[in-house]
């Protein structure tokens, strides 16, 4: 196996459902895919789901920042994150909803962001690592 790749997995098994800085923005990082020409981290932004080289870097915010602000992070995407928003859901008020479960949600997500060349080399890793 390429060195490069077991690097990369050791990174994300070590960050993985951590927010992290990229590209002077934060996310949550949940996954590695093998490109055709380069390895990628797998970005939630909220909404949706980006690549980004892994040739790049991110910054673990995990045991970086205070406690009371990472738990503020969390707290913040259970609420709005597309993905988990809907535990806060009331059950009558899902059927409102284009998706209605996590699953609907999560399996969009995937399909809007991956494309057919790219090999999933992780599990996505979609919980939040909480403090």
């Amino acid at each position: 196996m390429d060195s490069n790749r077991v690097l990369i997995q050791k990174e994300f098994e070590k960050h993985k459902g951590e927010f992290v800085i990229s590209h002077g923005k934060v996310y949550r990082l949940i996954g590695i895919v093998d490109g055709v020409d380069d390895y990628y981290w797998l970005f939630h932004d909220r909404r949706r789901i980006f690549q980004a080289t892994c040739v790049g870097y991110f910054t673990p915010l995990y045991g970086l920042i205070d406690d009371r602000h990472y738990n503020d992070m969390i707290n913040s995407a259970r609420w709005n994150d597309v993905d988990l928003m809907l535990e806060k859901v009331k059950e009558e008020d899902r059927d409102k909803l284009e998706h209605k479960t996590k699953e609907g949600i999560r399996a969009e997500l995937i399909k809007e962001s991956f494309d057919e060349k790219d090999e999933l080399i992780s599990d996505i890793y979609w919980e939040i690592k909480e403090l």
